[in-house]
């Protein structure tokens, strides 16, 4: 049973770690999240992409891989995201 709280107050004793935990199965690191009948996140395995589900779904931001040096010699370097 989920507390009433006064709108615009926060639950001092409950963060965004706390729901993750909870939602996780590991409600001894959730502290007092199980007691206070929040509801649970659904934590995905991989990727919402590789979900039949959230077919189609595609993320806002690109990623362009940086490579050093020159044809067949060229490296990953590192990668460059783009909003």
């Amino acid at each position: 049973m989920v507390q009433d709280v006064e709108p615009g107050t926060v639950d001092s004793d409950i963060d965004w770690w706390a729901k993750f935990y909870f939602s996780c199965g590991q409600s001894e690191r959730s502290g007092s999240y199980e007691t206070k009948g929040y509801e649970k996140l659904e934590v995905m395995k991989g990727c919402l992409e590789d979900e039949a589900r959230f077919s189609g779904f595609r993320d806002l931001v690109d990623t362009a891989t940086l490579y050093r040096g020159h044809g067949d010699q060229a490296q990953e370097a590192g990668e460059f995201k783009i909003y």
